[in-house]
């Protein structure tokens, strides 16, 4: 960012469904429509095909330490995969692995989303059935709770307040708070892709499929900022 330089690099010939940023290591971890999961040293380009999950990868999130990570796929699972290697010294010959540990939990239809809810000591997940599913770390406890009856795309969670926000494909922005029965953020007329909290939970900017980029004001639900 600070030398506003910007650089390609090529993992194959498939889709990229999912891309992460891995610490201490300032690496990028990739997952694709074959399920592979592939790291990238972004100072030079260099790759290694870190393991494969059994069906496509959508989305990645660090867990509980930083070389753990998370997968939400397309067979409906959520995964805890451990990261092992040389990850400072990306290179040719590189022994950089991803095993996975465990399925944390499944939905009925593609996982799409998974987060680590580092307030609350939980991993939350939302897929094609609607669902935000919910299992504590601690105790391995699994709740369900159906918002729509679409598909759930992008979650984000606030880092220093208990607010979950997730969108689905008809364009509704779901704000979850306990138990407390969920706000909707209506405004997007189509399939919300992408969504991301202030660490304080008091903004959220959200990207839809309808081409427009909004900027809530989650206190009072009203767009401050529309770009289309």
């Amino acid at each position: 960012i600070g030398s506003r330089t910007a650089s390609a690099f090529s993992v194959g010939d498939t889709i990229i469904r999912a891309i992460a940023t891995t610490k201490p290591w300032s690496l990028a971890l990739v997952g694709d429509d074959a399920g592979r999961l592939i790291v990238i040293n972004p100072t030079d380009g260099t790759t290694a095909e870190a393991g494969t999950a059994t069906s496509s990868v959508y989305s990645i999130s660090l867990a509980t330490s930083p070389d753990r990570i998370l997968t939400a796929e397309r067979d409906g699972s959520v995964c805890e995969w451990q990261l092992t290697g040389h990850m400072d010294q990306l290179g040719p010959g590189a022994s950089v692995r991803a095993k996975r540990l465990r399925v944390v939990h499944r939905h009925s239809a593609a996982a799409f989303s998974v987060r680590h809810d580092s307030l609350q000591k939980r991993y939350v997940s939302g897929g094609a059935d609607g669902k935000i599913r919910v299992t504590e770390i601690g105790t391995g406890k699994q709740t369900a709770r159906q918002l729509t009856d679409g598909t759930i795309f992008p979650l984000c969670i606030a880092a220093n307040r208990i607010l979950l926000v997730a969108g689905d494909n008809h364009g509704t922005l779901w704000l979850v708070t306990g138990s407390v029965r969920p706000k909707k953020l209506q405004g997007h007329t189509d399939t919300v892709r992408t969504a991301h909290l202030s660490p304080a939970g008091d903004w959220l900017v959200s990207g839809s499929k309808d081409g427009t980029v909004r900027l809530w004001h989650v206190a009072s639900g009203r767009v401050w900022i529309l770009l289309q």
